[in-house]
């Protein structure tokens, strides 16, 4: 499906779980990966927000990058969570839904 911009809350939530569910690709930053160990928050605990949590603001355009970049927030094991993402896409111009990376830049709770 032909992805509508600007990018909507509803169509970025989808293009995440999508990702999550082995539609697109997750790609940690290592950025992400330090804050993780750092913050004693898990890839299961990552997952898990991008799952079940949603997103909390309007997705901004990063025009340096050509990414979307949006904030999930969920809980998981009891904390909650706000999880980073920039949402790539490789279809230009018209960005198709299930052409994209979904990129966790940082995570924090």
């Amino acid at each position: 499906m032909i992805v509508n911009l600007p990018l909507s809350q509803q169509q970025a939530q989808k293009i995440i779980r999508d990702s999550v569910a082995g539609f697109n690709r997750v790609i940690f930053t290592h950025h992400a990966e330090e804050r993780m160990i750092e913050r004693d928050i898990s890839a299961t605990d990552v997952f898990r927000v991008l799952s079940n949590g949603k997103v909390i603001k309007e997705p901004k355009f990063d025009k340096l990058n050509n990414t979307w970049k949006v904030a999930v927030e969920g809980i998981s094991a009891g904390s909650v969570i706000t999880v980073a993402v920039a949402i790539e896409y490789y279809s230009q111009p018209q960005p198709m839904e299930d052409d994209c990376d979904s990129i966790i830049l940082t995570v924090y709770g």
